[in-house]
């Protein structure tokens, strides 16, 4: 205990402050992180992922399936009819209950509602999303997600409680389902050989690679016209247009090479992206899907396009929802224009899910299919158009402006071309209402390392004695105590071992002996031996004092020969005299050095017997003392 001999004035209220209160928090790029899901174990409820380092307990996190459908693979026109969907479409949202960061294991506060197909079909890709919540946010610059890369991404989610007010466009647009890849065919056409079957080996180049779906390529299957699942299909030899992606709805078939005399027959181009109506979009089937991407055109001049990326998913949470004349998008990519190969498909529109109360000034929401690509020089097949996405709602948007148009298919630009075999734009997509977001609804037992009966802060002299109990302790390594000046970024100051795993009761104690003055939060970090944390409420504490002088000498015990650390707080300039004691009150030694107002940290050996000492410290008649442990 140090000895003091000025008052202190302390006002102390404990306070429980939800992140992200205490201001409007400015948000703009990509807010949130992604990673794999490996495995899904239902039984005990947890996800296996790439890295569980992104996450803490209490986390908001969105587990969303992309991929894994079932489709025909017939050489037929059902070919891309989707037969299961095998967990593709599923999500939930949901709070980290605990994870072990070695082994990549995350649990969460209630069971798993969805069913979700990890290991059932090659590259299901599932993936754990972290989503910040916010009081309060406003959007200063573009808002949006990593696009989709066969593993992550292609979502962008967030939780405001408040008003999310913006100043900038929350941006998708392309962000989903990849176009079809163009890759220029060195096989030679014949006017006597017409190609009309659904697929063909991308690699062969007799059919150009199909957008991309919720269904993952089959080997062997990835070119052609037929589609997959929503993803357009691709131009067929010779310089046919690719398929627009679909979504909700069905995207535009792709258009022919017109040919005369014995020139090649280009009569196959790929197939517009299916429609997923049936397959999810409603609160008891709420599967959700990105935007198809478009197929390719097929070409050997190396002047055909890929198809466009289809449209991202964009999922909102907010009370209020303040456009400020901004716009929220996730529409189809558009195809490039080509010349005299086949044009590819546009991208399919994506999906906005908004679970928003109230809406307030001018708002506009985009989720519109992609063009299909234009060609030139000669008459080859443009690409078809993506169709229109999907704007799901809680509520009737009102005066909310909405485009979801499908989009325009390309055009021959040579003047001689004729219209017979043009391509189709994109079919409308559709807005939806009653949206509630889907959410594991099955509470679990979550075991946390530690179940924290209380916390609190006391005055305790000139320091501040920090109090705990624990109701259980499970694989529970240590407390670390941090503390903050605003409530918001918090620093370490002091650790704590916990006492091993227990059912008992049990209780700590700490003290900061160097408290800020004025207003001060601390908090507990709960860390187990697998590296998972949790953390306590707030504890708010205003403390006004008068402060001469104090110390904190660490390491405390320490060992025989090594230097000790003294923190020590001087009010003011001065020599000041350290003294050592023993348990008999024989003066050890002493010494004197000049220190500093402030607080700084002097560096002296302790004596060389081991022992119990009474370090004392004098500095203009104010004097502190502290026990020294040597070993």
């Amino acid at each position: 205990m140090l000895l003091m001999k000025n008052a202190l004035a302390y006002t102390l209220l404990s306070v429980c402050i939800c992140a992200g209160a205490l201001a409007q928090t400015p948000i703009s790029g990509t807010i949130n992180q992604y990673t794999a899901v490996l495995s899904i174990n239902p039984v005990n409820q947890t996800l296996e992922v790439a890295d569980a380092s992104i996450f803490a307990a209490n986390d908001r996190v969105l587990l969303i399936q992309m991929q894994g459908a079932v489709i025909n693979e017939g050489n037929g026109a059902g070919f891309g009819n989707v037969t299961d969907l095998n967990g593709a479409g599923t999500y939930e949202f949901a709070t980290v209950c605990d994870l072990d960061i070695g082994s990549g294991l995350v649990s969460f506060q209630n069971g798993i509602s969805g069913t979700y197909n990890p290991q059932g079909v090659a590259n299901a890709s599932i993936q754990l999303i972290k989503v910040p919540q916010y009081a309060d946010a406003v959007v200063t610059g573009t808002l949006t997600a990593p696009a989709w890369n066969g593993t992550t991404g292609g979502v962008l989610a967030l939780e405001v409680s408040g008003t999310l007010t913006l100043n900038a466009t929350i941006d998708l647009n392309g962000r989903g389902f990849r176009g079809g890849a163009y890759a220029n065919s060195a096989l030679a056409c014949s006017f006597l050989t017409i190609y009309p079957d659904f697929f063909y080996p991308a690699s062969g180049l007799r059919g150009a690679k199909k957008g991309e779906g919720i269904a993952t390529y089959i080997t062997g299957k990835d070119g052609g016209k037929g589609t997959q699942a929503q993803g357009g299909g691709g131009g067929n030899d010779h310089n046919t247009g690719g398929g627009g992606g679909g979504n909700y709805s069905a995207g535009g078939t792709g258009g022919t090479r017109q040919t005369t005399g014995f020139n090649c027959a280009g009569a196959h181009p790929g197939v517009g992206g299916r429609t997923l109506a049936a397959l999810g979009y409603s609160n008891l089937n709420p599967y959700v899907f990105a935007g198809g991407g478009g197929g390719a055109g097929q070409g050997n001049n190396n002047e055909g396009t890929g198809g466009g990326n289809g449209g991202g998913i964009i999922m909102i949470k907010a009370g209020t929802l303040t456009g400020n004349g901004q716009t929220i998008r996730a529409s189809g990519q558009s195809a490039t224009d080509g010349l005299s190969d086949g044009g590819g498909g546009g991208g399919g529109g994506g999906v906005i899910m908004l679970a928003v109360n109230t809406f307030s000034g001018a708002l506009t929401l985009e989720a519109r299919g992609g063009d299909g690509a234009d060609t030139d020089i000669n008459c080859e097949g443009p690409g078809g158009g993506g169709a229109g996405g999907v704007i799901w709602s809680s509520t009737a948007l009102g005066g909310v402006t909405r485009t979801l148009t499908g989009g325009a298919a390309g055009v021959r630009k040579k003047a001689t071309c004729t219209t017979a075999g043009n391509p189709a734009a994109g079919t409308a997509g559709t807005e939806l209402t009653g949206l509630s977001f889907a959410e594991g609804s099955t509470p679990t037992p979550c075991v946390l390392p530690v179940t924290l009966l209380g916390f609190d802060a006391t005055p305790d002299g000139e320091t501040v004695r920090l109090t705990w109990a624990t109701a259980q302790e499970r694989n529970h390594a240590r407390f670390t105590i941090e503390r903050s000046a605003s409530g918001q970024t918090f620093q370490d100051i002091g650790q704590v071992a916990g006492q091993g795993d227990s059912d008992l009761v049990r209780t700590y104690a700490w003290s900061d002996v160097f408290p800020l003055d004025g207003k001060a939060y601390y908090r507990l970090r709960m860390t187990d031996f697998s590296g998972g944390t949790t953390y306590s409420d707030l504890v708010e504490i205003t403390l006004n004092r008068i402060t001469r002088l104090a110390i904190q000498p660490f390491p405390n015990p320490i060992s025989t020969g090594n230097e000790l650390n003294v923190r020590l707080f001087a009010a003011e300039d001065g020599e000041t005299r350290l003294t050592w004691y023993d348990l008999t009150g024989r003066r050890v030694a002493s010494i004197s050095a000049p220190v500093t107002a402030g607080v700084q940290t002097l560096r002296l050996l302790p004596p060389a017997a081991a022992g119990v000492y009474t370090l004392v410290v004098t500095q203009r008649g104010e004097t502190v003392r502290e026990t020294v442990t040597v070993r």
